[in-house]
């Protein structure tokens, strides 16, 4: 098989243009919307998950970081409620 040059390529395209205009069938497009749909409904409940996680543990390492490494702020919160 030989090597084609540019314009035997142009020139071939041209002459089958028709057959490289190939439209997917519709049915296809569906069936990749309800494999999509799928996916995303079965990948919700995690991430739900995952982020409940994040809220938790960024509530958890907040606390931590402002009563233990903030001592200053601790003393002045507590000399203002023993008034």
């Amino acid at each position: 098989m030989s090597k084609w040059t540019e314009e035997e390529l142009e020139e071939f395209i041209k002459t089958n243009k028709d057959k490289f205009e190939v439209m997917p069938r519709p049915e296809m497009e569906n069936s990749f919307l309800k494999k999509l749909k799928k996916i995303i409904v079965s990948i919700v409940p995690h991430l739900i998950k995952v982020g409940i996680f994040v809220v938790v543990i960024w509530a958890i390492s907040f606390s931590f970081w402002y009563f233990f490494n903030m001592p200053t702020l601790w003393g002045l919160f507590w000399t203002w409620i023993s008034k």
